[in-house]
């Protein structure tokens, strides 16, 4: 379903400073059969969070940098 998608809508909640276990898995399965064919794809962030978001932003862009994808609108 990734290798097909034209972009991404990334969700997750900010668990303790970090992306949810769920989304981290999700980057855990795809992240090496997608690295080449998926580069230059769109994608948008929301990340839910009581206070700080910071490191749940940080760590989700960390992957997406890895796989080179493109963001089209800032975080929400």
């Amino acid at each position: 379903d990734v290798l097909d998608a034209d972009g991404y809508v990334l969700g997750t909640p900010a668990n303790l400073g970090y992306m949810s276990g769920a989304l981290k898995h999700f980057f855990d399965t795809v992240y090496y059969p997608c690295l080449e064919d998926t580069q230059r794809r769109p994608y948008g962030l929301y990340v839910h969070a009581n206070s700080d978001a910071t490191g749940a932003l940080r760590s989700v862009e960390t992957v997406v940098t890895g796989l080179r994808w493109r963001q089209v609108h800032r975080p929400v």
